[in-house]
């Protein structure tokens, strides 16, 4: 380990670059006291990122639902959901948004007024 001061390092790079280069490591001083360390870059390869690839995607969903009793699609749930909704008498269409929150919000939707 070879120790520099701040001037000498300055005024001779080259030497601190050789005692790199051999030591492996520039303790670099001021006032006898150390300040800094210089260490030699360690170039790393950067790792490649794996194209993404739909069937490794889903390769750990299926092995976590196998066996299990598969429940309703999404869309299956959506339509009875709507279908409850216009059970219900709620009448909301999909062009009224705003009866739609409202619903959501728990107050009552009356159709407008002839």
């Amino acid at each position: 380990m070879a120790r520099m001061s701040v001037r000498d390092i300055r005024r001779r790079w080259p030497e601190a670059e050789r005692r790199l280069a051999i030591d492996g490591e520039v303790i670099v001083t001021r006032d006898s006291r150390p300040v800094a360390r210089i260490v030699p870059v360690v170039e790393r390869t950067p790792s490649r990122r794996r194209r993404f690839r739909a069937d490794e995607h889903l390769r750990w969903p299926r092995a976590f639902w196998r066996g299990k009793p598969v429940g309703p699609s999404t869309d299956e749930m959506l339509r009875r959901d709507r279908a409850e909704s216009a059970a219900d008498g709620h009448g909301m269409t999909n062009d009224d948004p705003q009866a739609r929150v409202a619903a959501a919000l728990g107050f009552t939707v009356l159709p407008p007024a002839p």
